[in-house]
């Protein structure tokens, strides 16, 4: 880059480099992009300006030592070369991609222009003499702090579209990388809960990729992961490791498979798609002490199946002989006693629904307006558990103050609550996203503690802040 100061040109002796480890790579690479600053005068302050916008790309930048300066030779003139930023970029997109040019503000400290010549002119720009700070005194030199505006020139990066051909279980990732799955019990029942581990070890834009997919039998219930990057910030090229843990709980006795998950990458070396598969494990469940889990067949919980099928009663298949009276009884007062009846009978069912509506419009208003202060309530009762730090007794009682809320202020029954009902019912009363999936997340806390405690370990002040936010602000937006 350019260093002038009025009459002043020292572009030869400090400048602003950018420099990057590969100037091609393809979508998702890993690019190492340094900024240096070299010189062979001293410098009394330095500030940096502008870096690059880095507009196309994810970056993560790496920990310098600042102020230590090595040396460098080129074309014959030695150089201190300090690195002021080193950046990992991983282009997200094809094409080609620029880095706008850094800026920064330097003072050089220079020998002015002198005219006296002689044999004691040589003595003092002697090397040795000049980093002694006795001699640059300006008793013996006269110096002048020239100000420079340095900048760094554009860099352009071609990156490369990947492959068409990608595999389905494609989600981005790029580099090289191994997969290992594991299984914390394979032999449980339906009481307890089963720890399923992916582990993605490599390197490449492990901090950018998205996470493989996975599913299990509907016949458990199976909760989003834990996502724990371990990437130290210093490794070049960027590589560690990245864990799933995903925690299922099984609800019905049997013997079961999990299946195995399929990790897809783009290999760099092989220049092509690779798909590792996890191991399949194999599970035995048998049936515990609590009865409440559910399966479904066809679309029907079995439960609901069992009761359905009680109340199956047999038809009669033999033909019905219905034998009508010959005698006349159109116009008879048989008839308008019926017909009159009839309409008394209809009067009455009216008059009774009637009042079966507004009492339960009474008991829908009564409910609607208590539902806040029942939840205040409940939330009391497990400040107290907070207290005492009782956490299995603080989210049951979490738990009964939320699902309770919103079961009085939507006038659904327990028996009937379920998060897509829940959801369904506040996004037609215009309660945000943000709220509902504020609530889903202490509920899914709660529900956790029954099955993996450590995963929710020391939240309980943390999840009853949130419950009490979180009906705090629906309630607001269902009064506004």
């Amino acid at each position: 880059g350019s260093a002038k100061s009025g009459n002043t040109d020292l572009s030869k002796n400090i400048f602003l480099k950018v420099e990057a480890d590969k100037s091609s790579c393809y979508e998702g690479e890993q690019i190492t992009v340094s900024y240096k600053l070299y010189t062979n005068v001293n410098i009394v302050s330095y500030s940096i300006k502008k870096m690059p916008s880095l507009n196309g790309f994810w970056s993560q930048e790496y920990a310098l030592q600042q102020g230590v300066a090595t040396q460098q030779n080129i074309n014959g003139t030695l150089y201190s070369v300090v690195e002021l930023k080193r950046v990992a970029l991983f282009p997200q997109r094809s094409g080609s991609l620029q880095l706008d040019p850094a800026a920064m503000k330097v003072v050089a400290r220079v020998k002015s222009k002198s005219k006296r010549k002689g044999a004691l002119d040589d003595i003092f720009n002697d090397p040795f003499f000049n980093n002694d700070p006795f001699f640059n005194d300006p008793f013996f030199n006269a110096y002048q702090d020239v100000p420079l505006e340095l900048s760094s020139g554009m860099l352009n990066i071609q990156v490369k579209p990947l492959p068409e051909n990608k595999p389905t279980s494609f989600k981005g990732a790029v580099g090289r990388f191994t997969l290992k799955v594991s299984a914390d019990k394979t032999a449980v029942s339906t009481d307890d809960a089963i720890t399923y581990k992916a582990v993605i070890s490599g390197s490449g834009n492990l901090p950018t990729m998205e996470n493989p997919e996975f599913t299990m039998s509907p016949d458990f219930e199976l909760y989003d992961p834990k996502v724990v990057d371990n990437i130290p910030k210093n490794a070049n090229p960027v590589s560690g490791s990245r864990s799933l843990e995903y925690v299922m709980v099984p609800r019905v006795a049997g013997n079961y498979t999990i299946p195995a998950m399929h990790f897809t990458y783009f290999d760099l070396d092989k220049k092509a798609y690779v798909t590792l598969d996890g191991n399949e494990i194999a599970l035995q469940i048998k049936q515990g002490k609590n009865n409440g889990g559910s399966s479904t067949v066809n679309g029907i919980k079995r439960e609901d199946l069992k009761l359905l099928n009680q109340d199956i009663r047999f038809i009669k298949t033999s033909p019905i002989h219905i034998v009508f009276s010959p005698k006349q009884f159109f116009g008879s007062g048989l008839m308008y006693l019926l017909y009159g009846l009839s309409l008394l009978a209809a009067l009455g069912v009216w008059l009774w629904k009637r009042k079966e509506t507004m009492e339960g419009n009474n008991v829908v208003q009564t409910k609607n307006k208590k539902a806040l202060r029942l939840a205040a309530k409940k939330l009391a009762g497990a400040e107290k558990y907070l207290k005492a730090n009782d956490e299995k007794q603080f989210y049951n009682e979490v738990q009964r103050s939320l699902w309770g809320y919103v079961s009085d202020k939507l006038n659904v029954s327990m028996a009937d609550l379920s998060k897509d009902a829940i959801t369904e019912q506040l996004m037609l009363k215009q309660v945000q996203q943000e709220q509902i999936t504020e609530l889903f997340g202490v509920i899914d806390d709660c529900e956790m503690v029954l099955y993996a405690p450590s995963a929710v370990a020391g939240k309980m002040k943390q999840n009853y802040l949130a419950a009490t936010n979180v009906i705090v602000k629906i309630e607001q937006q269902l009064n506004s």
